[in-house]
């Protein structure tokens, strides 16, 4: 005879289609920006603060650079963002003009020059950001 599966598999089972559920919802309804950290020389740059600040709303989050140096940002709303960042010891360093469209995952990388703290570096304008981490364009 067919028996059913227990009240506790059942259970399981729907939490696990809702988690699949709400992280494909999630991925088709943000944007992250992620990127790595380094020196002039190369060498990454762990602990930095980046700091992302939506344009429209001014709104900040910050993450830190992990111990490759590199960051992410997960659970942008689309728009336009700047991003900043400083390590004690190094020139801070700002790009502004960052467009994200839903689900883009853009690469934003920052190479920090020896210098105090005081001294920001700002880059605006230049190339178009090119998504090495998945094959859209």
């Amino acid at each position: 005879m067919f028996q059913f599966a227990s009240k506790q598999t059942r259970r399981l089972s729907f939490l696990l289609y809702l988690a699949i559920g709400l992280a494909s919802l999630n991925a088709q309804t943000f944007a992250e920006i992620t990127g790595t950290i380094t020196d002039s020389t190369g060498a990454v740059v762990p602990a930095a603060t980046v700091s992302v600040i939506n344009s429209q709303t001014n709104q900040e989050r910050r993450v830190e650079s992990n111990e490759s140096g590199n960051y992410t940002v997960p659970f942008l709303v689309p728009g336009g963002y700047s991003a900043k960042v400083q390590h004690s010891g190094f020139k801070g360093s700002v790009r502004s003009g960052i467009r994200l469209q839903v689900g883009d995952v853009a690469r934003v990388d920052f190479v920090l020059d020896v210098g105090g703290v005081n001294e920001i570096i700002e880059v605006t304008g230049g190339a178009a950001l090119i998504e090495t981490d998945n094959s859209a364009v």
